[in-house]
């Protein structure tokens, strides 16, 4: 018997910065900051203060396990491994909606100005910082054993078979501006909480027949091999696939034929189906007007996000 495993750290920071947040607000044509006799939509960046993205992301791998022989003729193995994954996330330079519309009301702020006075910005309390927190984890255990069944005229039958139990977690938190249902930041990016979790249960078994010749590999041989794979999810359809296959070695092996039928199953991820929404804008446009005209351009609103009734892909 010997025992195996490994461990693994990483720690891994990123930074980038997009351009200053786009904002607009009506200044009515009394307005002493409005320098035009009409009621105008000002809009200003406020370059001083660019959007920044900070990611910290923490991962954390163990495997142990066993391993031995059973007399000449099998063979066995055992492990648990725990992958976990968490991610830390801000995001600076934003702009707070309500302190930004009361900042213009309350006359601190001048949307006509490139430059505010001295303190303004500061005294507007409209810049925050969005914050979300995720966490991705995977809990592992599986026992297989594999081995000689029995001798026949062609060959040795071989056997395998093994389970495993899988446990999968998915989460997520953020600040109240950045959730959907309280979101608070000017045209930025929601970052709904959630958190899922599922259970996996399976087993296989495999058999190896030879059918006729032997593996000396210089005569002729023919091996029929099937194996079967069950599931049983907590969250989704429990699939059971097969696979079925013949080699032939009509002279020696230099020359082989192959046939082989199988299914498959893959089920959705946790982030697929309860994962969070997000709303953004589109990449630029430049679309065709229906019945000629101008372009389009610009970009327009985009939401996109999971689907919890989304089903298993299978094959044949």
């Amino acid at each position: 018997v010997s025992v195996f495993g490994d461990f693994m750290y990483s720690l891994t920071k990123t930074f980038s910065q997009l351009n200053a947040q786009p904002t607009s607000a009506v200044m009515a044509a009394s307005d002493p900051r409005n320098p035009s006799d009409q009621t105008l939509v000002a809009r200003n960046r406020f370059l001083e203060n660019p959007r920044q993205y900070f990611y910290t992301t923490t991962n954390v791998r163990a495997v142990i396990g066993a391993k031995g022989e059973i007399g000449d003729d099998w063979r066995w193995e055992a492990a648990a491994l725990r992958n976990r994954v968490e991610q830390d996330y801000r995001n600076p330079g934003l702009i707070d909606t309500a302190a930004r519309v009361a900042a213009v009301s309350g006359g601190i702020l001048n949307y006509f100005a490139r430059v505010q006075a001295p303190g303004a910005v500061a005294a507007s309390g409209m810049f925050g910082e969005a914050l979300g927190s995720s966490v991705s984890e995977l809990i592992s255990y599986d026992a297989r054993v594999a081995g000689k069944a029995l001798d026949l005229p062609a060959g040795e039958l071989g056997v395998a078979f093994g389970v495993e139990h899988r446990v999968e977690k998915l989460s997520q938190t953020a600040d109240r501006n950045s959730q959907g249902d309280t979101f608070g930041w000017d045209t930025a990016t929601t970052l709904d909480p959630f958190n899922a979790n599922r259970d996996i249960t399976a087993a296989f078994a495999n058999v190896r027949v030879p059918l006729l010749g032997n593996t000396s590999g210089d005569s002729m041989l023919l091996e029929f091999e099937a194996a079967v794979r069950t599931e049983k999810y907590s969250d989704t359809d429990d699939p059971t696939v097969p696979k079925f296959s013949l080699r032939y070695l009509p002279f020696n092996n230099e020359l082989a034929f192959r046939a082989t039928y199988s299914e498959s199953f893959s089920a959705p991820t946790l982030f697929q189906l309860f994962g969070p929404g997000g709303i953004g804008f589109t990449s630029s446009l430049n679309l065709q007007r229906f019945g000629g005209g101008p372009a389009i351009t610009g970009q327009a609103n985009a939401r996109s996000g999971s689907n919890p009734n989304l089903r298993p892909s299978t094959s044949d």
